[in-house]
C-alpha cells in the first residue's frame, strides 16, 4: 500500500476573469428558442490551498506588504555644489494589513455555534428518560464547545474534523484544523464491496511526517522515519512498511461500528467572495497614511535670493524661487484625505453586505429600540447566512450524531436502545437578546398554557441545568409544608371536637342529675 494514496485532497478555488471569456447576449425571436447542450462549469478558477487562507488571516501576510504590489519610494540627496540631485536609496511607503478576515471569521463562529444545540424527541414518551440521557451527556462532554472550535477552524481555513473517542467511562473530543497544525481529509476505500470512510489527519512527531488513519474498526499511526530515528521515538517497532517509506508504528481498536471521524469542508472561506475588496481597504488605509506622513511636515515656500536655505537635514520640504522680493509661506497639502475617507467607507459597506458580516458597536443602540425584534433585524444579514449555512452540514451533524449516542450507548450497555434514538436537533443563531423581553414571552407562554413548565424552563436563559430538579424540590417541600399545615388543622380541629364532646356530656349528665334528686 502507499500511504501517499490517502494523502490527497482536491484544492479550493475562485472564479477568474479570463480574456475572452465576455458574455455576448444572442438576440432571437419569440418563436424559436434554440437549445444548447448540457455542459459542466468550465470557467477558470483561481485554485487555492489552506496556506493561502491563512496568509488572508495573517495581516501581516497580506498583498499590501509586497513590493510588487506597493513599490518602495526612492530617495534623492540634494548636492549643494552641483546643485543637482543623486540618487540616495529606496524607503518604505507606509503599508496597513486589516484584520478584517479573522474578524469575518470570528463573527461566523460566535452566531453560528454560539448557542446550544436544541433537541427534540422523536422517539415516543417511552424514550424520554434516554433522550434526556443522551442530551445531559452532550451537554457534559461539552460538545458546544467542540462545535465551536470545529467552525471556527472550518470558516478560517476551509475544513475541519471533529473525532470521538472513550477513556474511563468518558466520552471527549478532538478537533483538528489547519491552524493547529493538522491537515485533515475524508477517502472512501472498498472493503468488501462496501464504501466506507475512512478520516485522515497528517502532522508531525517529532519532526517526523505522521498519517493517522481513521478506519471503521481501528486507527492506524505510519510514521515516515528510518528504524534507528522509530526506534528513539517510540521505541522498539516492528511494523508493516508501506511502498513510500512509511512505518505502522501504532495499531488501536477504537471500538466504534464506523470511523469516529467525522470532516467538515466548506468551498470557500466566509470572506472569500470579497477577497478584492479586503486587498483594497489595505491600499487604500495605506495611501490614507502615506498621505498623512508625506504632508505632515510643513512645504516651505521662499522667494528671494537672499533668503538662505534650511539644511538638507531639515524636516519637510523646501521650495525655493529667485525674485526682488523676499517671501517665506507654508503652502497648504491637497485634502486629499476626505475623498481616500470616503471610498473607504463605500468598500467596507460593499465588503459587509456582499459577506453579509454585522460588526455592532455601542454606537449602534444608542437611543435605538434594543427590543428583541430591533436586534434580530439589526443582525438579520447574519442570521440569514447562518441559515443558509446549517443545511450545509446536515449529512455531516447526523454521522456526530450517530458516533455520539453510540459512545453513550457503550458507557450506559445499551448500544442498540440509545443507537435507535430518533430525534430532531436546530441550530439557533446567536444575536444579541432583551433577556427582560425574552423571559416575559415565556412567563405568559406558560400562564397561557402554550408552554410546559419543563418547556419554559429549558428556554429560560437564566434557568440552571438542574433547574428542572431545584423546582420539583421545592413543590415536594411546599407539598410537605401543607400537608404539616394539614395535618396541624386537622389536629386542632380534633382536639376542639374532643373538648366540645366532653362539655356536652358533662351537661347531660347534670340534668339527668338534676331529674335523679327531684325525683
Amino acid at each position: 500500500m502507499k500511504i501517499a494514496d490517502y494523502t490527497k485532497k482536491p484544492s479550493w478555488s475562485r472564479n477568474i476573469y479570463t480574456k475572452g471569456s465576455e458574455r455576448h447576449p444572442t438576440t432571437v425571436t419569440d418563436a424559436f428558442i434554440p437549445q444548447t447542450p448540457m455542459r459542466l462549469n468550465t470557467s477558470k478558477k483561481l485554485l487555492l490551498d489552506q496556506t493561502s487562507f491563512m496568509q488572508e488571516l495573517s495581516p501581516m501576510a497580506h498583498e499590501v506588504f509586497s513590493t510588487n504590489v506597493r513599490s518602495l519610494r526612492p530617495k534623492y540627496r540634494y548636492v549643494e555644489s552641483t546643485g543637482e540631485y543623486v540618487f540616495k536609496g529606496y524607503e518604505d511607503v507606509e503599508r496597513v494589513g486589516l484584520p478584517i478576515q479573522s474578524s469575518i471569521r470570528d463573527n461566523k463562529t460566535g452566531y453560528c455555534f454560539g448557542n446550544p444545540l436544541w433537541f427534540g424527541n422523536e422517539s415516543g414518551d417511552e424514550n424520554s428518560d434516554k433522550m434526556a440521557n443522551f442530551k445531559a451527556w452532550w451537554n457534559s462532554t461539552n460538545m458546544t464547545a467542540c462545535l465551536s472550535q470545529m467552525g471556527y477552524h472550518l470558516f478560517g481555513t476551509g475544513d475541519s474534523a471533529i473525532a470521538i473517542y472513550k477513556d474511563d467511562d468518558e466520552i471527549h473530543y478532538k478537533v483538528f484544523g489547519y491552524e493547529n497544525g493538522d491537515c485533515v481529509n475524508e477517502v472512501f476505500e472498498y472493503i468488501e464491496g462496501k464504501r466506507s470512510p475512512v478520516g485522515v489527519r497528517i502532522f508531525q512527531i517529532d519532526g517526523h511526517d505522521a498519517v493517522e488513519l481513521y478506519k471503521s474498526k481501528v486507527v492506524e499511526l505510519w510514521v515516515k522515519a528510518s528504524d534507528d530515528e522509530l526506534k528513539k521515538s517510540f521505541g522498539a517497532i516492528a511494523g508493516e512498511k508501506s511502498e513510500d517509506g512509511y512505518t505502522l508504528v501504532s495499531f488501536t481498536q477504537h471500538g466504534f461500528s464506523k470511523a469516529p471521524f467525522v470532516y467538515f469542508r466548506e468551498k470557500d472561506v466566509p470572506w472569500g467572495i470579497a477577497q478584492d475588496v479586503c486587498d483594497k481597504l489595505d491600499l487604500l488605509v495605506s495611501d490614507l497614511l502615506e498621505s498623512g506622513r508625506f504632508f505632515f511636515n510643513p512645504y516651505i515656500f521662499l522667494k528671494g535670493g537672499a533668503i538662505a536655505l534650511p539644511s538638507t537635514d531639515f524636516q519637510g520640504r523646501v521650495f525655493a524661487s529667485e525674485s526682488e522680493h523676499g517671501d517665506a509661506k507654508i503652502l497648504e497639502p491637497p485634502n486629499a484625505s476626505s475623498m481616500l475617507e470616503a471610498a473607504f467607507n463605500k468598500l467596507m459597506r460593499t465588503l459587509l453586505d456582499s459577506t453579509k458580516t454585522v460588526f455592532i458597536h455601542h454606537e449602534d443602540l444608542k437611543g435605538q429600540n434594543d427590543s428583541g425584534a430591533y436586534l434580530r433585524m439589526l443582525c438579520f444579514p447574519e442570521i440569514q447566512w447562518a441559515t443558509n449555512f446549517y443545511p450545509r452540514i446536515d449529512n455531516q451533524m447526523k454521522r456526530l450524531f450517530s458516533i455520539f449516542a453510540e459512545a453513550v450507548g457503550i458507557i450506559e450497555e445499551d448500544i442498540t436502545g440509545y443507537m435507535g434514538l430518533r430525534f430532531s436537533y436546530q441550530f439557533t443563531p446567536c444575536i444579541p437578546q432583551n433577556l427582560q423581553e425574552e423571559a416575559q414571552i415565556i412567563t405568559e407562554s406558560y400562564r397561557a398554557g402554550v408552554l410546559s413548565r419543563d418547556t419554559a424552563v429549558e428556554e429560560h436563559s437564566l434557568a440552571n441545568p438542574q433547574e428542572k430538579k431545584r423546582l420539583e424540590d421545592d413543590d415536594r417541600r411546599k407539598a410537605d409544608a401543607e400537608a404539616v399545615k394539614t395535618q396541624a388543622a386537622i389536629t386542632v380541629a380534633e382536639k376542639k371536637n374532643n373538648i366540645e364532646g366532653t362539655s356536652s356530656n358533662n351537661n347531660n349528665l347534670k340534668k339527668i342529675n338534676y331529674g335523679f334528686n327531684k325525683n
